[in-house]
């Protein structure tokens, strides 16, 4: 399943639907949280991932996995491209006044 970039809102659709027919799948869960990341939605990527733990240990009795682990751990850095919403701050170098 693949996120197109500025495409993030409609992607959640995607590993949402997958999800409620197969909701032990940790990848769909790993794509909603990418979704929520990229649409710049960090609480919605907090409780995307609480909620494939609950339904883990509920349904198959184990804790999410190791890249699951360290989605939730270390959340990707957006490029510029990737998210809308991320600020890009440009410094212009100074000119030294001259002494002479």
């Amino acid at each position: 399943m693949l996120l197109p970039l500025g495409q993030q809102t409609q992607s959640r659709e995607l590993p949402l639907r997958l999800l409620s027919m197969h909701p032990g799948r940790e990848r769909a869960w790993g794509q909603l949280m990418l979704a929520c990341y990229r649409d710049g939605d960090l609480p919605g990527a907090l409780e995307a991932f609480r909620s494939a733990r609950a339904t883990l240990a509920d349904r198959l009795g184990v804790e999410p996995g190791a890249e699951l682990v360290a989605l939730h751990r270390a959340p990707p850095r957006l490029t510029s491209s990737a998210s809308p919403r991320q600020r890009v701050v440009v410094r212009r170098k100074r000119r030294r006044a001259s002494g002479y």
